[in-house]
């Protein structure tokens, strides 16, 4: 048991990394020069949310795989410290998946507010 957790801790937590990469990169591309030398137009901060919210269900489907995998081993602890481990562990699983979701929903703020402002940019110009 011990070793799925550990396998399913390891899948969450590199795809809520994979999950803050855009945000990274959102925030260097709309901060400093990148964005407009790679002439990064409007269009392109809705497709990094498709795909982001894409990686946001597959962390969603990781960790609730993760919680119901210490749930079980917590039920199937041999000791008492043996189940306070599993316990504690799901309070940090819960905790560090707050985080992450937080940090991921703020991308995705970030990207529509972005790609929305310039189409209303680029609309008022036409007129």
């Amino acid at each position: 048991m011990q070793h799925q957790v550990k396998k399913h801790k390891t899948l969450a937590r590199l795809t809520a990394l994979l999950g803050m990469v855009p945000g990274i990169w959102f925030l260097v591309a709309t901060k400093t020069n990148v964005g407009s030398e790679l002439e990064i137009r409007c269009g392109y901060w809705i497709v990094a949310l498709v795909l982001l919210t894409i990686v946001w269900v597959i962390y969603a489907i990781f960790t609730k795989i993760l919680m119901r995998d210490i749930t079980v081993a917590h039920e199937m602890a041999n000791s008492l410290v043996e189940a306070r481990h599993y316990k504690l562990l799901f309070a940090s699983t819960f905790i560090e998946t707050v985080i992450a979701c937080a940090i991921i929903a703020l991308s995705l703020l970030g990207f529509l507010v972005t790609d929305l402002q310039c189409y209303l940019e680029k609309s008022l110009l036409f007129q």
